[in-house]
This record gives structure tokens, sequence and C-alpha cells, in this order.
């Protein structure tokens, strides 16, 4: 995307604010059923958020979000609330229906888990709903990421530890995982490796993976 593409920060504010504004959030955690056009506004929420000037590598603000970018980030990577009185879902560690969001999400991090803030939301995310998400495409999820010539706001910071915790926890709660995800895990420890993690090298030798060799 080149910087032209980029509309202004006032112009995006209030077509970001107005879109949310469109959100009923007790429909999206409280009622049984979630309404389609609440998923249908994320998305347009989500479309224009990437437009911003802070998840532009070529901008001097990349990666600088302030609070109305942290709270919209939140909001559509679903980190907003751990705990939300009455929630029957996406809150209170019942994650079970996360795969309506998952689309969302999705796009999200692979288009700007490169920027440091994001890929934290990310984490907390998988963390909170970890026995729901799903390992093989948190494995794809996070080989995208890695795979970009640049990240920004990771050096540092507890992502690489935490990417391994998330690793070994996913390996160990599926303990029947195909090869090609194993593999895929795996990928992501020796690259966590290759940035210095110290608990990834153990995790490599582990029982989980010791015998695991990659093609």
């Amino acid at each position: 995307m080149n910087r032209s593409s980029f509309i202004s920060l006032n112009e995006l504010v209030i077509n970001i604010v107005s879109v949310l504004s469109k959100i009923d959030y007790s429909n999206l955690y409280d009622e049984l059923i979630i309404s389609e056009d609440i998923i249908k506004i994320l998305q347009k929420c989500l479309d224009r958020f990437l437009q911003i000037e802070e998840l532009n590598k070529d901008s001097y603000r990349v990666g600088r979000f302030e609070q109305f970018q942290n709270n919209t980030l939140k909001t559509l990577m679903f980190t907003r609330f751990s705990q939300f009185n009455g929630a029957k879902r996406f809150a209170n560690e019942d994650w079970s229906e996360i795969n309506l969001i998952l689309p969302i999400v999705d796009k999200l991090v692979c288009e700007a888990g490169w920027v440091g803030v994001v890929m934290q939301n990310f984490v907390q995310l998988c963390e909170s709903a970890k026995k729901d998400y799903p390992t093989e495409l948190f494995a794809d999820q996070v080989l995208t990421v890695i795979s970009m010539p640049k990240l920004v706001g990771w050096q540092g910071s507890t992502l690489y530890s935490r990417l391994s915790e998330l690793v070994q926890f996913f390996a160990a709660r599926d303990s029947l995982l195909n090869l090609q995800t194993v593999q895929k895990l795996l990928r992501i420890i020796d690259w966590l490796i290759d940035q210095g993690d110290r608990r990834s090298a153990s995790l490599q030798q582990s029982e989980l993976f010791r015998s695991i060799k990659l093609s």
C-alpha cells in the first residue's frame, strides 16, 4: 500500500468513530445470537483502520498508537474486555464462539501484526482464548507475520517469550496434531531461537518437538 492511499487522520477518525458508534456491544457480547450486521460493521471498521498512518511502514508515526488507535485496536482484536458482566461470549474465559470473529482477527494480524502493539493484542487474545483458539490457524498467522521484512516495536518486548508459551500450550493441548501443523509450530520455535529466546531453545528439545524434523 503506498502513501497516497492513506487518508488524513481527521477524516479517518471521523470515519471510524462513525462506524463504531453503530455497534451495539450488548448484542455482540450478551445476546444469544450475534447480528450479522455487527460483524459487517466491524469488518468495515477494520478496512478503514488498516489505512491509519500508524500502520504505514513509510510513515514516521508507524507504531505510535495513541488512545483512539489503541481503543479501536482493542475493539477489533476483542481485547477490550477480559471480564464483562452477563457476557455470553468473548469474555469471562468463554471463547467457544470465537469462529465468528476469526475472519476479522485473521485479517488484522496478518496485515498489521508486524507492528508490535498489534501483535501484543493478538497474543493477548490468544492467551485469553487459548482453550478454543485453533492451533493451525495460530501457526499460520504467526508465520505470516514473522515472514514480513520489517517488524516494528518488537525489540525488547515480551512478544517472543509469550509466543513461545503459546506454542508450548497449543502443542500440549492438541497432542494428536498432524505432522504439518507440528512442523509449523517448530518453524516458529526456530525463528524465536534465532531472536535469542531461551525458552524456545528449551522447548525445541522437549518431548513435544524433539523427534520432529523440518522438511
